[in-house]
């Protein structure tokens, strides 16, 4: 039995609104003892309902946009030598 709670768009497909702890860390892929570090530290907000905790849809894009501004731009620079996408390019144009 599924217990996430959905809801429907006006085109009619299916949303997931709300996300069990399990679905959630599957959808981030982290283990459920890091989305608990996560959650305990104010940067995934969730809720209860009984004893049950949920994650909103909303909290899980929250999340990603504030990891991804934190982060900012990628890290690794088109002409850095040496990188692995640089060898994977190199690899995909010597092998026929």
């Amino acid at each position: 039995m599924k217990s996430s709670y959905h809801a429907l768009r006006a085109d009619g497909a299916k949303i997931c609104a709300a996300n069990t702890i399990k679905e959630a860390a599957s959808a981030l892929k982290f283990s459920t003892p890091k989305l608990y570090e996560e959650i305990n530290s104010g940067r995934i907000e969730s809720y209860r309902v009984g004893r049950r905790r949920y994650i909103s849809e909303r909290a899980l894009s929250k999340y990603i946009e504030d990891r991804e501004r934190e982060q900012g731009p990628s890290t690794l620079p088109m002409n850095q030598p040496n990188s692995n996408r640089d060898r994977a390019a190199k690899t995909l144009v010597t092998v026929r």
